[in-house]
């Protein structure tokens, strides 16, 4: 059995991400800026590259954006009595609870062993449909992705250096 609670929407920050990802992208740029600075200064007509490459790629990019994900908490009645609390994180796209709805519902508990369970799946018996969250690629993947481009922009930057002779 079912009983639905209060529905909001909670931000995450992505500032971190969003840092190291720029970090990233400078050191993955500094080759094509090298070239244009150096082409710049020997050839007289390639001038305006000079400029451009001090500046860098200069985005609109709003640091520490903060992206919604809705959290929907419910709490479901077992048949061994009790009562256990439940989090939907993310975007509901193929149904809805309803109160007092038969459900099986799949996930884990928090980290630090609390009473909620993080639901990953919910079955609803009674109508059949299978509810699973949809968190937006931009809040679950920021930080990996951050860390993916720093690691390559780094990769680069070294390769560069070794292949100058800078270091052996």
């Amino acid at each position: 059995m079912v009983f639905i609670g209060d529905r909001r929407t909670v931000t995450r920050s992505t500032a971190a991400a969003d840092s190291l990802s720029q970090l990233g992208e400078g050191l993955a740029g500094a080759l094509p800026r090298a070239t244009a600075l150096a082409l710049g200064v020997f050839f007289a007509p390639l001038r305006v590259l000079t400029g451009l490459s001090l500046i860098g790629a200069v985005g609109n990019r709003p640091s520490g954006a903060r992206k919604p994900l809705e959290i929907q908490s419910f709490r479901i009645r077992p048949d061994s009595g009790g009562a256990v609390d439940c989090l939907l994180r993310g975007e509901n796209r193929s149904g809805e609870l309803a109160l007092g709805d038969r459900v099986r519902v799949h996930g884990q508990r928090g980290i630090r062993g609390g009473r909620a369970i993080y639901v990953t799946k919910v079955q609803n018996l009674d109508t059949g449909t299978t509810i699973r969250p949809h968190v937006p690629f931009a809040v679950k993947y920021a930080l990996p992705l951050a860390i993916l481009k720093l690691c390559t922009g780094a990769l680069i930057l070294l390769m560069l250096l070794a292949m100058c002779g800078i270091i052996k």
